[in-house]
């Protein structure tokens, strides 16, 4: 990325999909997947500009470009913000951050040199503090939805693939709901029957499996406890539950 050149339009710094990709460890499909799969929020003019016909040949005689190519996307600062979004990893975020500081705001150290350029000059430092703060909370609100699975694949370590109710309330750690009462609300919430095994459609769903439990009730007598036990499916689909009734 230091070595990244620079690409203007109209005197506007902006990428192309190859310097996208380059610059946040992927390639060019990945770059135009996501484009394609999300075209609603990207604004032409706002979040890319599209060259064809006689601007793209006029862009072409300056740029070392594919001559072959018969449209090109150029990437704006708010573009590349809707990139890194799409990939959502440590990489791309980091890139963003330098790319705004040493790619994009080219003027920034500039002293603005009358009262229009300083107001402009404010309001797009405000716009990009926004974004910023949008995309920090963006983070915090994945590592949050993250968590419980982090907490359910520590929990599982000892018990293959599912884990009973008392570890799915300790898991999920809502005020107030410990086991017997998780077992209460998903009965209330036609989940589980009254013995506390799930419906079959919940098991058909893959949010639960049922395992026998064979133990000596008192010498020479073995009894068979039905025990239930939830997978990630379930104890995110009991989040969700525990989400509106909490």
């Amino acid at each position: 990325m230091n070595n990244l050149t620079v690409t203007e339009y109209k005197n506007i710094r902006v990428l192309t999909t190859q310097q996208i990709a380059e610059a946040y460890g992927t390639d060019s499909k990945t770059i135009s997947y996501n484009f394609n799969h999300n075209k609603g929020r990207y604004k032409e003019g706002k979040h890319f500009i599209l060259l064809d016909g006689e601007e793209l040949r006029a862009f072409r005689e300056i740029h070392d470009l594919p001559s072959n190519l018969n449209r090109l996307y150029l990437w704006t600062e708010k573009g590349a913000f809707l990139h890194a979004k799409s990939l959502n990893n440590d990489v791309a975020w980091d890139v963003y951050d330098r790319l705004v500081d040493n790619y994009f705001n080219k003027d920034q150290n500039e002293i603005p040199k009358d009262y229009p350029t300083a107001l402009r000059a404010y309001a797009d430092a405000l716009e990009r503090k926004q974004e910023l703060e949008k995309k920090n909370k963006l983070l915090l609100t994945e590592n949050e939805r993250m968590k419980p699975k982090e907490e359910f694949f520590d929990a599982v370590t000892d018990s293959k693939d599912a884990i009973d109710i008392g570890q799915v309330a300790k898991v999920l750690n809502f005020p107030g709901i410990g086991r017997n009462k998780l077992f209460e609300i998903l009965r209330n919430n036609g989940i589980l029957k009254q013995n506390n095994e799930p419906y079959q459609k919940y098991i058909d769903c893959g949010y639960f499996r049922v395992i026998e439990q064979k133990y000596a009730a008192k010498p020479g007598e073995i009894r068979i406890n039905i025990k239930t036990l939830v997978f990630q499916k379930g104890v995110d689909y009991i989040r969700k539950i525990l989400d509106k009734v909490a």
